[in-house]
């Protein structure tokens, strides 16, 4: 691997405070305004600790960061995530960077937002496995939290509702840009990235069409359009996901999950939902396949054709997507 992506590597693990006035990366559009949850300083900090706290679960030993892990771009190292008791949980975690983007959360789009999504992993069993109300009880006892919370809201009170516009927002600080792509992209540097890249880029772009669904111009930055698709992964056997089916009930959504945005996708293995890919290697190979037949398999999929070398120029693109910083935190 060429000393440009590890240079990109090392930067990326160099931790930095987001404030809502910084400003907004080349290429990105501006953040989202949730109405009822402006962001503050001590909001960020309070959603921060609480990310990684991992009292506030079942067992005391499971927190937000426990699946979603800062040093693997915010996802998980494992397939399948692995939550109280050691229990296995059925999906592999997505990464949450850039998530303040993302119209629609969690694989299959249950979530409409940050707010509502933090209810999930406190109530699922094989996750968190407490109760809103235990979540509650505990922040009140702790000698240090009903003061934090009194600073993030300028008022004592806590409620879950608070507790997750609080973490929602640390979540939003969350942006991962100014990758060696972007460099090239944005700046017009066309040495920022190797030959390699820049003919994965092309192949990206036509013969290969993962533009197609990992959309991305000047107005998109994301490479991912938010949509739903099937791409034949794991959809029947032992691994049975039925996917978007789940939030419309549409028979034809069976199978269908979110496109996932690629930035800083090299960090973020095993990849897909089932987390039954290890490298990107195995990736490319899955889609210049053609993917694995269904009755409802995206037409967008089928056989590529592509050569060798082809495939590791899409894997060098792939790689110069990794930001050079992102915003995040370690444990206090």
């Amino acid at each position: 691997m060429g000393t440009w992506i590890r240079v990109a590597r090392l930067a990326a693990l160099t931790f930095l405070v987001c404030h809502r006035d910084s400003a907004l990366p080349v290429g990105f559009p501006a953040l989202p305004v949730v109405q009822g949850n402006l962001p503050n300083a001590d909001k960020v900090a309070l959603g921060r600790r609480l990310f990684f706290d991992p009292r506030l679960s079942a067992d005391q030993k499971v927190s937000c960061a426990t699946c979603h892990a800062p040093g693997h771009a915010f996802a998980d190292t494992k397939e399948l995530s692995t939550g109280v008791l050691g229990k296995t949980g059925d999906r592999n975690t997505p990464s949450l960077l850039n998530v303040a983007f993302v119209p629609r959360l969690l694989w299959d789009g249950t979530v409409p937002n940050l707010e509502e999504q933090v209810r999930y992993p406190i109530r699922h069993p094989q996750e968190m496995d407490s109760t809103e109300r235990k979540a509650v009880a505990f922040l009140k006892s702790d000698n240090q939290y009903p003061g934090l919370f009194d600073k993030a809201f300028s008022d004592p009170e806590i409620t879950f509702q608070r507790f997750a516009e609080a973490i929602a927002c640390f979540e939003r600080t969350l942006i991962a840009a100014n990758s060696p792509f972007d460099t090239y992209y944005f700046s017009g540097k066309r040495d920022a990235i190797p030959a390699a890249a820049v003919r994965g880029w092309g192949l990206f772009r036509g013969q290969a069409g993962c533009i197609r669904c990992h959309t991305f111009d000047r107005q998109h930055p994301f490479f991912t359009d938010f949509q739903f698709r099937n791409t034949g992964v794991r959809s029947e056997g032992p691994y049975y996901d039925a996917g978007y089916w789940m939030v419309t009930r549409n028979g034809e959504d069976r199978w269908k999950f979110r496109t996932p945005s690629l930035r800083n996708v090299a960090q973020t293995a095993p990849y897909m939902h089932a987390g039954n890919f290890k490298t990107l290697a195995e990736v490319v190979g899955y889609y210049d396949r053609g993917g694995t037949p269904n009755r409802l398999l995206d037409s967008r999929i089928t056989p590529l054709h592509l050569q060798p070398d082809e495939r590791l120029a899409l894997i060098a693109f792939l790689e110069s997507l990794t930001s050079v910083s992102f915003t995040s935190g370690l444990e206090p």
